[in-house]
């Protein structure tokens, strides 16, 4: 007997908080955010038929999360390629002979056993506003490769770049 199909007016309230967490780990603006979970829940509604319960619903969710943030890449990709920005410069981080233009750790609180007062929360925080400062194709490239696994050959597909 096939399972029961998910109860969409639940979704909002039993995986909300959880979609949105995941997605603005993900996207820099929480806006993008905001609009990619109810992106998902309204995927999730068109294909609620199609759920056979091989999974909890919240994995069910969580990977079209993950399809809805490699197309927010994608398209945020197409449109820079739109706007004429077709090569992603690094020029503005590097002198001329590859050295970094800033410091690349702040010249306080880095010095000394680098386990010494680690806390996992505030690296999570500087780990994400590092990511959030990323120029858009970096941080897409960032995320997909190294936050949702995507393979690298894909990533270079989705955001229209050379692996070079």
């Amino acid at each position: 007997m096939p399972p029961a199909p998910p109860d969409p007016d639940r979704w909002l309230a039993d995986h909300g908080d959880v979609l949105y967490a995941m997605a603005r780990r993900r996207v820099a603006s929480p806006e993008a955010a905001e609009d990619l979970v109810q992106e998902t829940l309204l995927a999730a509604v068109r294909a609620a038929d199609t759920f056979r319960g091989e999974a909890a619903v919240q994995t069910w969710l969580v990977s079209i999360l993950r399809r809805k943030v490699i197309d927010h890449y994608r398209h945020e990709a197409a449109a820079s390629r739109g706007s004429g920005d077709t090569a992603m410069s690094l020029d503005r981080f590097f002198d001329g002979t590859g050295v970094w233009r800033e410091p690349a750790a702040p010249a306080t609180g880095w010095g000394g056993d680098p386990t010494a007062g680690l806390d996992r929360d505030e690296l999570a925080a500087d780990l994400g506003a590092c990511v959030d400062a990323l120029p858009e194709t970096l941080r897409g490239a960032f995320v997909l490769r190294e936050v949702e696994g995507v393979p690298a050959d894909e990533v270079c597909q989705v955001l229209g770049i050379t692996p070079s």
